[in-house]
């Protein structure tokens, strides 16, 4: 994995959802997948029954639906982001944040957090934090 590329998959993933609480709509889950070329394609197609009633059912049909298209498809690196509500590591408080799951082909997966704060028809942002995880779409492809 080259810094580039997840630099290129984080600001594809959070311009969209920062696009996104700055028009005061939600922040629906959806998908972006990059090819060996370093195309980044979204999809956001998901049904709204399912994140409705069970936001976790939606999330886990999200990777298998990734884990699918790893398979069949050539595909450099995959992400998945959500509106989540998260512990900061520095403050120890729970915060709004944008999470962006981006994972490699080569085994590298990272968990991206964008704590925001809605004010007043604004948006505040803080400063992004992630940790090393464990991946969840190329687990049988390292």
């Amino acid at each position: 994995m080259k810094t580039e590329h997840l630099d290129l998959m984080l600001d594809s993933a959070l311009t969209k959802a920062c696009e996104k609480l700055e028009k005061n709509e939600n922040v629906y889950p959806y998908v972006l997948v990059m090819d060996k070329n370093a195309y980044v394609q979204f999809s956001e197609d998901f049904d709204q029954d399912v994140y409705e009633s069970d936001p976790e059912e939606l999330i886990a049909d999200l990777y298998i639906r990734l884990q699918k298209r790893a398979l069949e498809e050539d595909i450099f690196a995959v992400g998945l982001v959500c509106q989540v509500k998260v512990k900061h590591p520095e403050y120890g408080e729970y915060c709004s944040a944008i999470e962006a799951h981006v994972e490699y082909k080569d085994g590298s997966s990272y968990d991206c957090f964008l704590p925001y704060n809605k004010k007043d028809d604004r948006v505040e942002y803080g400063d992004i934090f992630s940790s090393e995880v464990d991946a969840k779409v190329f687990t049988s492809q390292k």
